[in-house]
């Protein structure tokens, strides 16, 4: 009766203090409504008894995780705040730590991840792609953890708003004590979930999750690697061969575009392109010159009186090609899905795809 009342308190707070925001989930762990993935292994088990979520982590020199299946539509928002509590037992390692895991798995070949680690000795945000273990990398600078109590309260902020202040992105209390912020935003993540690492044994409980309504596409750590510490964009696991059996290489990197007589030029010299020609169209009533060629099962084209070519049209016989390349080149470059058909870059919607499929054809716009 007690935690009912205190739910419909904390309920009835948030709502008033807030217009902007509301509580989407609220877990007390007095049931698995949210499919937790229950199990017991020889690794690892994660049970719900007497309120409490628990996950015992079998492993020393590892970490487990469990994520819900129902705690969905969570990505890209503009505001998003996650509490829970949790309990540790049996710290058997300094390596040893609880934590919260943001998970992409929606539009990658490979499992994305960005983790709070809290231990004894340190607590640090990382980013992890699967496709790149060499890439991964920890959001800022790691810090000493706090004293921990027996019971300890989690606050994440997401605060991904057009007007947040700049290294206020991320933002993490522990016991009700700032201790972190970050300039690394998190925001394109379609799971979440509880971790454990090395041999413990964590109960979690009172998981709250609020958030805006209001969509807002930005760059996040999970557009990103770092390999020999060089900054790279994060390509989901997807090899520029892939791309390339849909476009010429020269239409792949949307970093460095060539301009359109450096590109014409490229194209002329590239033996996969054929029957290549110029010709004179009609456009609302204007003749515009247009660039065409075939490559593979497509055929490329774009106008010819810009100095950068936009759009750039692919033309394909078959459907399923037009939606595969849909999602590869989508996918290879860290776009937003705004739709099924509508894809762009996060911060900058002229940096995008359309899938045209009445006529077979995918529109890319490369800025303007």
């Amino acid at each position: 009766m007690i935690k009912n009342l205190l739910i419909l308190s904390l309920l009835f707070c948030l709502q008033v203090n807030s217009q902007e925001t509301q509580i989407l989930h609220i877990d007390r762990f007095d049931d698995d409504k949210n499919n937790w993935g229950l199990t017991a292994s020889k690794k690892w088990e994660c049970t719900i008894d007497s309120g409490k979520l628990i996950i015992l982590n079998k492993n020393d020199d590892n970490w487990c995780y469990f994520d819900s299946e129902n705690l969905i539509n969570l990505e890209n928002k503009a505001y998003t705040e996650i509490t829970f509590d949790f309990q540790i037992e049996n710290v058997l390692t300094e390596l040893g730590g609880a934590g919260f895991v943001f998970i992409n798995d929606k539009n990658s070949k490979a499992f994305e991840r960005v983790r709070l680690l809290i231990r004894k000795d340190i607590t640090f945000f990382d980013k992890e792609s699967w496709s790149y273990p060499e890439g991964s990398f920890a959001l800022d600078s790691k810090f000493s953890t706090p004293k921990l109590e027996e019971i300890n309260t989690v606050k994440i902020v997401l605060n991904n708003s057009k007007n947040v202040e700049k290294g206020k992105e991320l933002i993490l209390f522990l016991n009700n004590e700032k201790v972190f912020q970050s300039s690394w935003p998190i925001s394109n993540f379609n799971k979440v979930g509880f971790l454990v690492q090395g041999l413990n044994k964590v109960y979690y409980d009172n998981l709250v999750i609020k958030q805006s309504e209001e969509i807002n596409f930005i760059e996040d750590a999970f557009d990103y690697i770092f390999i020999e510490n060089k900054k790279l964009l994060d390509h989901n696991g997807i090899e520029v061969e892939e791309l390339i059996s849909y476009i010429p290489i020269e239409l792949v990197d949307n970093q460095n575009i060539l301009n359109t007589k450096e590109l014409i030029k490229s194209l002329r010299k590239n033996n996969k392109c054929t029957s290549i020609e110029t010709k004179k169209v009609d456009c609302n009533g204007t003749q515009k010159e247009m660039f065409s060629f075939n490559y593979g099962n497509a055929v490329i084209e774009f106008f010819t009186d810009s100095e950068k070519p936009n759009p750039i049209n692919v033309n394909f016989l078959d459907i399923a090609d037009l939606k595969e390349f849909f999602k590869i080149y989508s996918n290879y470059n860290s776009y937003r899905y705004s739709d099924e058909n509508n894809s762009n870059w996060p911060s900058n919607s002229w940096f995008s795809i359309y899938s045209l499929e009445d006529s077979y054809r995918a529109a890319i716009w490369r800025g303007m």
